[in-house]
């Protein structure tokens, strides 16, 4: 299964769903939804979600799919 990304739309917290099972994922007492692909309104959301690569016992995780901007400004 690939990893999906779920947002509260109430407070803003996300999480990834790694494995799927019964029920809906709900956060505020609300059901989460689906941040679907970059090309949404969500897409700067997204740019701060972590990906992560499995290599044996190893994972390496970082944040985005892009090179992350660590100034002040960014901030």
């Amino acid at each position: 299964m690939k990893t999906k990304y779920y947002r509260c739309d109430k407070c803003g917290k996300v999480v990834a769903l790694v494995k799927s099972g019964a029920g809906t994922l709900e956060c505020c007492n609300t059901p989460m939804k689906e941040i679907e692909n970059k090309k949404s309104e969500d897409y700067l959301l997204e740019k701060h979600l972590p990906t992560y690569v499995r290599k044996k016992t190893k994972l390496k995780v970082r944040i985005g799919s892009e090179l992350h901007p660590y100034t002040p400004v960014h901030h």
